[in-house]
């Protein structure tokens, strides 16, 4: 995707709702930015373990981020693209390395008193996989982790999309009902990389039992169609429950049963079930989850996926900050052979400084590993140390 397009139909998508948004919609504001940063990678060929080739990267990234107010809440419309220069070698200078676009609201927008919706969308275009698991691992409320598996140097084109809705039939229950849709495809790769379409449905009840528990059930379906023509339906129900500590923390895990059942006689019945803890305050912020279950991998069959996350961040001074995070990932085929069998762990440390109003200096460092446990995949090791500047400013609408 171009661009300058891409960045044009982003900020036209936002001017298209002002006229359908309602009288209650409070403010509109507009930051562009662009992002220069140097940094030293360790393997910039995604070559397997022992065959790394570093190099020095120059990346620009123009962004344009539209921040809504309405509805309680504030929705953001981003996107972005990372035009990259590398010192020695000059074959992988490309202007358009990746493009990314994302669509999240801090809470839920309540429509009503009763009613509120969540919606979330993703798009990530990269030829780079390590750069790709950055940014879609990024935590948008509503969308399911993505795989993490990285391979040479191969385009991949990702976008997902989901709408949930709840409805407070009474002070103490709450239903809800939601689902979404993707598309993960490759191109420029190697044939062993299938694409894949995702759908999925799901509804919840939920009752509150006191002012700090509640419990309930929910039930999933997904439909995963893999580009080699081998369709995965998998059918889940469990119970949910959730703790409130107080106002800025919450405790929430559900756990269940899945059913499998695919085109090529797959049939069979296992656990699944996440966790997930979030705080939040004035200035710092914590989010850690788990979770266990099954999704469609990148090389044309449903996997295993168990998945570990936790994010930090901190204002520790006026000017001062930081942040941290963490995954761990396994990928692993349902059945033998294990064509795929994949674990990695992708952790980042940064520190930012505000310049100015208008300028942020940020230092940030970054180790990517991958074990490949089957028959499908590279051992991977990449690192890299990242020294950058932010210039961008917002411009109020209304």
């Amino acid at each position: 995707m171009n661009p300058v397009r891409f960045l044009i139909t982003s900020a036209a998508l936002c001017l298209i709702a002002l006229p359908a948004l309602p009288a209650r919609s409070e403010t509109l504001s507009v930051r562009p930015s662009v992002e220069v940063s140097e940094r030293y990678d360790s393997n910039v060929l995604n070559a397997p373990h022992g065959s790394e080739i570093s190099d020095a990267v120059t990346r620009a990234t123009p962004k344009l981020t539209a921040t809504l107010s309405m509805f309680s809440t504030k929705v953001s419309l981003a996107g972005g693209f990372d035009a990259e220069y590398f010192a020695r070698h000059n074959e992988l200078d490309r202007f358009n390395m990746t493009s990314h676009f994302d669509l999240s609201p801090e809470q839920p927008l309540r429509i009503t008193p009763q009613f509120s919706l969540l919606p979330a969308a993703r798009y990530v275009e990269s030829r780079d996989a390590v750069r790709r698991n950055q940014l879609s691992q990024t935590a948008v409320p509503g969308l399911a982790p993505t795989e993490t598996q990285v391979t040479e140097r191969t385009g991949t084109r990702e976008y997902s999309g989901s709408l949930n809705g709840t409805y407070r039939v009474s002070p103490n229950i709450d239903f809800g009902l939601g689902g979404g849709a993707g598309r993960k495809s490759f191109f420029n790769a190697s044939p062993a990389l299938v694409g894949s379409d995702h759908y999925s449905a799901n509804a919840s009840a939920e009752y509150k039992m006191t002012v700090n528990i509640a419990s309930g059930v929910y039930g999933t379906a997904n439909y995963d169609r893999f580009d080699n023509k081998n369709d995965v339906r998998n059918f889940t129900a469990g119970l949910t429950g959730k703790y409130v500590f107080s106002p800025f923390s919450l405790l929430d895990a559900r756990g269940g049963a899945t059913w499998i059942r695919d085109d090529m006689g797959l049939r069979m019945i296992r656990p699944s079930g996440s966790l997930k803890y979030a705080r939040k305050s004035r200035d710092f912020t914590a989010a850690l989850s788990a979770s266990v279950d099954y999704a469609a991998g990148s090389f044309g069959t449903e996997t295993r996926r168990e998945d570990v996350s936790l994010r930090f961040s901190d204002r520790f001074s006026t000017d001062w900050s930081w942040e941290t995070s963490g995954v761990w990932q396994t990928n692993r085929s349902l059945t033998a052979p294990f064509n795929e069998d994949l674990m990695s762990i992708q952790c980042s440390a940064g520190v930012h400084y505000r310049v100015t109003e208008y300028a942020r200096l940020k230092l940030t460092g970054e180790y990517f590993r991958q074990w490949n446990r089957g028959g499908l995949g590279d051992d991977f090791y990449r690192e890299s140390a990242l020294v950058g500047f932010d210039v961008g400013s917002n411009f109020p609408i209304f």
